[in-house]
């Protein structure tokens, strides 16, 4: 039996030392892409940070006002993480950069009296609430949920946002099951009587969680509205119903008959505004026109549009057919008016 060939030791030596040196190779890219995933994250991270500040003002927890304002903002920023971010390092960082003073050092102390790893975003708003504004304020904020109801004419979609803001408020996230199912308990009282809160209590039992409810609400809300829509579009009369709609077409005025009348009259009103600007009679003269019809006096004109021509002399160039206020020699010569002869004994 032949015996297997022996590796020569140096070459397993150099075959041992490419080895850990392609290990080595291959830590230093992993470590190199954790390093290129990590900066990524940072500048990721440091855009959002810088875009937040804009939206947030900067408070010192003097104000009770702008303490509200605040948390308020801070808030609405939660909604605007990126997606697989960690939610509680970046509104912590948010926290710190958006606040000075007495509002710095609450919340650092916090952080400091628990965990760091474990303390979340909703917990640092809560206290915040409470240090600065008091059980008054958070008791205020819950009575507000309590006490919100759907409007008449409110659809379901903006009702859901109203309420989710205002629970937002009152409830910061993250909130424990207990908490989610008393609201959604809330939800489903606040709503209208009809098929939707109908359709959302049918689904009860199943019904733990606020975003839950409000999804069944909003998509039964969706099939109602597309029903009204399709029985609106198809709906048909029978025979007698048509007949009855016929007849009660022709006895009562539609609305096409009452605007043409309408425009008949402004059309008539129009005439009669055009007749008085140009001084024409009017069709149906006034009692006092009637007694002064067919009367004119000098200084009317004819109803050919001139005046009455003017029968005496004038007194400055003693030309017939114009009084001297009207002289062109005179004004040509530029001399005053005269005074009237004193044989003439007739207005000029």
């Amino acid at each position: 039996m032949a015996q297997p060939a022996q590796v020569d030791p140096n070459i397993q030596a150099i075959l041992g030392q490419h080895q850990q040196q392609l290990q080595i190779i291959q830590n230093q890219q992993q470590q190199d892409a954790q390093r290129a995933a990590q900066q990524a994250d940072e500048r990721r991270f440091c855009r959002w940070l810088v875009d937040q500040e804009k939206k947030v003002d900067v408070c010192d927890g003097k104000s009770l006002k702008d303490v509200r304002i605040w948390l308020r903002q801070i808030n609405c920023a939660v909604d605007r993480i990126p997606g697989g971010a960690n939610a509680d390092e970046y509104l912590f960082k948010l926290m710190c950069a958006t606040s000075t003073d007495d509002l710095l050092e609450e919340i650092e102390g916090h952080v400091r009296a628990n965990a760091p790893n474990q303390v979340a975003h909703g917990q640092i708003r809560a206290h915040v609430n409470l240090a600065f504004l008091g059980p008054d304020e958070a008791n205020l904020l819950k009575e507000v949920v309590e006490n919100l109801k759907q409007g008449h004419r409110e659809d379901i979609a903006s009702y859901n946002r109203r309420f989710s803001k205002a629970a937002d408020y009152a409830y910061p996230q993250p909130r424990n099951p207990q908490t989610d199912e008393e609201l959604t308990d809330v939800y489903m009282s606040s709503l209208k009587d009809g098929k939707v809160k109908d359709s959302v209590f049918e689904h009860d039992p199943a019904l733990v969680t606020l975003q839950g409810a409000m999804q069944v609400a909003l998509g039964e809300f969706a099939r109602q509205s597309r029903r009204k829509r399709v029985q609106r579009k198809h709906t048909t009369h029978e025979p007698m119903e048509v007949d009855e709609i016929a007849s009660s077409a022709t006895s009562t005025p539609t609305v096409r008959d009452t605007l043409a009348a309408m425009a008949s009259s402004l059309r008539t009103l129009q005439k009669e505004v055009r007749t008085m600007k140009e001084g024409k009679p009017s069709p149906i003269p006034s009692y006092q026109n009637r007694q002064n019809h067919g009367k004119t006096n000098g200084n009317q004109r004819k109803p050919n549009g001139h005046r009455r021509a003017f029968e005496g002399r004038c007194w400055y160039c003693h030309q017939a057919g114009h009084p001297q206020a009207v002289c062109f020699q005179r004004q040509r010569d530029g001399a005053p008016m005269k005074a009237p002869p004193q044989s003439t004994q007739s207005p000029n």
